[in-house]
């Protein structure tokens, strides 16, 4: 069972005890435009909401659930990092140049060591919702990437090596369900054989709207 059918099964359990959508966020401690956007499946889903909702609306359930994914995270949430994104010009939280560079100042070796290294330090954002993506000019750089209107997470995984992409996709993928961030050193093999290595770290961020976006630094150490 998957993340759109134990949202059904939910409005199944709510109609079915004569509830409406705002008694049981009450219940639950959610926001009631929260629980409306949960059963519209119009935003992310936390585990913790999920289990709230059915420990609430039907706990022999909640139980089967959980022994039957045996307390598997990645099986009750669907959200996956994107396959491919659509590249924006502007930044998607709505940052401005000087925060960026701020940011970059701030948290990279550069500038905690020396503003006289010539390290690459690149900055993105992605909304994982919107599947749209902000790239500086330096991350074009450090991953060898080919300019078009979309970047497909492939490109990466064919630069970074094999043995680490699987481990950073697992790390993002638990930073867009939990907020848990991410950090990484990794290797990146440009087209012309030269071999990089790479720190790189982000964060989740979360718009009005309740869309996800994951942003953060990557940097030739």
């Amino acid at each position: 069972m998957d993340e759109k059918q134990l949202i059904e099964r939910i409005k199944i359990l709510r109609k079915e005890r004569n509830l409406t959508q705002a008694e049981v966020a009450h219940e639950v401690a959610i926001p009631p435009r929260t629980y409306q956007r949960i059963e519209n499946q119009e935003t992310p889903v936390k585990l913790k909401q999920l289990i709230d909702v059915l420990n609430f609306l039907d706990p022999d359930f909640t139980q089967k659930i959980k022994q039957a994914f045996k307390n598997d995270e990645n099986a009750l949430v669907s959200i996956k990092y994107p396959v491919e994104t659509k590249l924006q010009t502007s930044t998607l939280t709505g940052r401005q140049i000087f925060e960026i560079e701020l940011l970059k100042t701030i948290f990279s070796r550069q500038g905690n060591e020396s503003c006289l290294h010539k390290n690459l330090v690149g900055y993105w954002e992605i909304n994982i919702n919107q599947e749209q993506s902000y790239f500086s000019e330096e991350i074009w750089l450090i991953y060898d990437l080919e300019r078009s209107k979309s970047v497909s997470i492939d490109t990466f995984a064919q630069r970074i090596d094999s043995s680490e992409w699987n481990k950073i996709n697992q790390s993002i993928t638990e930073l867009i369900h939990t907020g848990k961030p991410y950090y990484s050193i990794h290797h990146v093999t440009h087209r012309d054989g030269k071999r990089y290595k790479i720190e790189a770290n982000a964060r989740r961020f979360e718009l009005a709207n309740g869309e996800y976006i994951v942003f953060g630094l990557a940097e030739v150490i």
